[in-house]
């Protein structure tokens, strides 16, 4: 998912990778389509809420597979976005909710 202000949710790692780059001078890109665009706007990790329980391991019933891991990389690491509309800066998600939603309260 890409965020509202710009960054995006992602598979755990993406966010090292993203500082990674930064460190190294390397441009970061994000390819994204626009219907991933979200109204949600987490100020780092620990807004994500990824649940964390302990295994079970006395159980011999079927077990269900854990949710994929996610992480949070903020707009400040990612040069640009690669959407079915062209490269824009972090920026355009904004605006593009705003021509959406019209208003992005409530």
């Amino acid at each position: 998912a890409v965020t509202q202000n710009g960054g995006i949710i992602s598979r755990i790692g993406t966010y090292q990778i993203a500082k990674l780059a930064a460190q190294a001078k390397i441009p970061f890109y994000v390819a994204a389509e626009t219907h991933k665009f979200v109204r949600k706007f987490p100020l780092d990790q620990r807004d994500i809420g990824y649940k964390q329980e302990v295994l079970d391991f006395s159980s011999t019933g079927p077990s269900k597979p854990p949710k994929d891991a996610v992480d949070y990389t903020p707009p400040e690491l990612i040069s640009n976005l690669v959407t079915e509309n062209g490269v824009h800066l972090p920026g355009y998600v904004f605006e593009q909710l705003l021509d959406i939603y019209g208003s992005l309260n409530g």
